[in-house]
């Protein structure tokens, strides 16, 4: 049974956080921690929490002074999580009994989906006799999509990857943006048709605010309207690796250079036996996702592993060994869109690796054009139309892609300027290969024969 983390925010509660606390507790599912963070409430509300914890011993109890906002005090709770799986529920609100025992079961037989969430219905406290303005009366007790919140689950580790919850938004609207920004990230989701949160209405939501809240929410559309312009021209950089250790961490350093251009990193390990997964992780990079391979497969089955998981429009590779040079990824972007064409190249400059000088004797030329995966920026519509790498090939595997991709009549932009340092260090595979593989070389010359003569 894996551990599900409920995170409540309060802030000068009433004594419905009782009953929200009760609403947890009561769950059909058991294995949860539940933290409750007080974010600066006023010393009158003090019996509130004490018998909070007196009602129920093992809520973990968290408190922030001076008071931060619903959005910094939702963020404490997750950094201070156990669970694999997270749910979110404010102070005066509740959930259905089996609310997190259906949520983590699907999250549990969907390991693809990132969060889920479900219904809601708003129910009026007993105080109010009217809805506020901002709450239409028919929404009253009504089945409503919920994505809020309340109706949240989320697995523990894709929250972080999101950042969580904007802090610097006061006005209620945080969730908004963090759903937009799973939405825009590509994340998973499902809603669930269960109606599993019973959302309090007493004219005293922070959402009720009305004039602050639709300016602010007016603020985050026009966010997320920037950051979906933005994610335009944003890639996915996909490094296949196996036994890299050595060299990745120099390697990653220059993709994040490229700056905001850059909108994932995914790292697929191929069945590396020197550590290299596990060092990848410990680095701790943002954006950067990292797969295994259980058996290895070879650079190209590794390559389009990463394709297929990769959620940005255009594609980048980067081998664990090799450095990208700084602005490569703006001027090949700018080369496409001037020449309107889906793929561009620079130029490779080989390098002897520092700790390797002495020992290599290849004869390279210093500089030249660039047909090679890690100096190509690509679309990820054009990768797939060309189809992915042969994975029956070791080595040659590039000019393969390459010749597919000419002979479906597309030509790529080439720039003269140096995107990519490929490090010499003795252990190149395609280097090494000229004379050990020399069967895939062949094999991929008869292929392009053959495809010419199909063509002619």
């Amino acid at each position: 049974m894996k551990l599900i983390s409920v995170i409540i925010p309060a802030y000068n509660p009433q004594p419905t956080l009782l009953e929200a606390l009760k609403s947890v507790f009561n769950q059909t599912y058991k294995n949860i921690e539940v933290i409750l963070v007080n974010d600066g409430s006023g010393d009158e509300h003090t019996k509130i929490f004490t018998e909070a914890k007196i009602n129920h011993p093992e809520l973990k109890l968290l408190q922030v002074n001076p008071n931060k906002g619903v959005a910094a005090t939702r963020n404490l709770g997750a950094s201070q999580a156990n669970g694999e799986y997270i749910a979110f529920l404010d102070q005066d609100d509740l959930w259905a009994p089996e609310k997190l025992e259906l949520q983590g079961k699907y999250l549990n037989e969907n390991p693809d989906i990132d969060y889920i969430t479900s219904r809601q219905r708003y129910f009026l406290a007993d105080n109010v006799t009217q809805a506020p303005s901002w709450v239409k009366p028919e929404h009253i007790n009504t089945s409503l999509p919920g994505f809020l919140p309340g109706t949240l689950m989320v697995r523990a580790a894709v929250f972080k990857k999101t950042g969580g919850f904007d802090e610097s938004l006061k006005a209620g609207t945080d969730d908004v943006d963090w759903f937009f920004r799973a939405n825009n990230g590509g994340l998973k989701t499902f809603e669930m048709p269960n109606e599993f949160l019973c959302k309090r209405i007493h004219g005293k939501n922070l959402s009720a605010s009305a004039l602050a809240h639709n300016r602010e929410l007016l603020s985050v559309v026009k966010m997320n309207l920037q950051r979906k312009k933005a994610e335009q021209k944003q890639l996915s950089v996909i490094i296949p690796c196996y036994n890299g250790k050595k060299y990745i961490e120099e390697t990653l350093k220059t993709i994040t250079a490229q700056g905001d251009y850059i909108g994932e990193i995914i790292v697929v390990d191929d069945a590396s036996t020197d550590g290299s997964a596990e060092y990848v992780v410990s680095l701790n990079y943002p954006k950067l996702s990292l797969y295994r391979l259980e058996k290895n497969q070879g650079i190209s089955a590794a390559r389009n592993y990463g394709v297929e998981k990769a959620k940005f429009p255009f594609i980048a590779f980067l081998d664990a060994d090799d450095l990208w040079t700084n602005g490569r990824t703006e001027e090949l972007l700018d080369a496409m869109q001037k020449k309107t064409t889906p793929w561009a190249f620079g130029l490779i400059e080989h390098f002897i690796s520092e700790d390797k000088i002495g020992q290599v004797n290849y004869v390279l030329p210093p500089v030249q054009i660039g047909y090679f995966a890690s100096a190509m920026l690509v679309t990820k519509e054009f990768f797939n139309k060309v189809g992915g790498f042969n994975k029956e090939l070791r080595v040659g595997e590039f000019i393969d892609w390459y010749d597919r991709a000419r002979s479906i009549n597309s030509t790529p932009s080439i720039i003269e300027n140096i995107v990519l340092k490929r490090r010499i260090h003795g252990a190149n595979t395609s280097i090494m290969a000229e004379s050990k593989n020399a069967r895939d070389y062949l094999k991929v010359a008869r292929d392009a024969i053959a495809r010419k003569k199909q063509s002619a």
